[in-house]
């Protein structure tokens, strides 16, 4: 199962994960902006590191298992149980 999930034809391309992404981008790219703009700030480097864990673990938890793959371990754990 491990060698599964490190494999990149596991995963395969969804449509759907393109707002997540977008999402991800928008928050990380505002966190930037206000780094880049109030760079004298101790709360601006504050701002941007809560806004690059948010972005980061947007994108992580919303597309973590592709469609694909899980579909592949549903055949698979129907074949094993035959």
């Amino acid at each position: 199962m491990t060698p599964d999930l490190f494999s990149p034809a596991s995963y395969t391309f969804s449509p759907y994960a393109a707002p997540t992404l977008l999402t991800a981008i928008a928050i990380l790219s505002f966190g930037l902006i206000v780094l880049i703009r109030e760079w004298r700030s101790r709360v601006s480097f504050s701002f941007f590191i809560m806004t690059s864990a948010a972005g980061h673990g947007y994108s992580a938890t919303r597309s973590c298992i592709a469609p694909g793959q899980s579909r592949r371990r549903r055949g698979r754990l129907a074949n094993t149980s035959a």
